[in-house]
C-alpha cells in the first residue's frame, strides 16, 4: 500500500458554506449535493493520484456515505478510500480525525480547519491547512 494524501471534505473538497444556516445535523448534511467543488483541492487530488492513495475524511457519520460517495463522483474527484465515524461523535474534529487516520499510512493532510491542522501536527502528522 502507498502513502496516503488525505483530504478533508467539507471546506477543502467541497465548499458547505451554503450549510451554515441548517437548523441542525441532518439537514446539513442533507444538503452536501448541494456543495460547490474547490477546484483547487480536487486538481491537487488529481496531481498526487498516480503516487499516492487518495483518501477523503470527513466527520460527518456512516450513514450520509452515500450522499458524499455521489458527491465525489458527481463532481469527478477520485478517491481510493473515504473515512468516516461510524456515528455522530461530539468529540473535538481533530480527535475523530486522528482515530479515523489511525490504520492509514498518511504522507501529509490538507485541511481547513486551523484548530484540526494544529492537533494533527501535535501527534505528529504533516498538515496543510488550507
Amino acid at each position: 500500500m502507498s502513502k496516503a494524501i488525505v483530504i478533508d471534505f467539507e471546506g477543502t473538497l467541497s465548499d458547505d458554506s451554503h450549510r451554515s444556516g441548517a437548523r441542525d445535523w441532518n439537514e446539513y448534511h442533507a444538503l452536501i449535493s448541494r456543495d460547490k467543488p474547490i477546484e483547487a483541492a480536487i486538481a491537487l487530488a488529481e496531481a498526487f493520484r498516480s503516487e499516492y492513495e487518495i483518501v477523503v475524511i470527513s466527520t460527518t457519520p456512516e450513514k450520509y456515505r452515500q450522499e458524499i460517495t455521489k458527491w465525489l463522483l458527481d463532481n469527478e474527484v477520485e478517491c481510493d478510500k473515504v473515512l468516516l465515524p461510524a456515528k455522530r461523535t461530539y468529540d473535538v474534529e481533530a480527535v475523530t480525525k486522528t482515530n479515523l487516520l489511525k490504520p492509514i499510512d498518511v504522507f501529509i493532510v490538507f485541511d481547513d480547519n486551523a484548530s484540526t491542522v494544529q492537533s494533527l501536527r501535535d501527534v505528529g502528522y504533516t498538515v496543510m491547512e488550507v
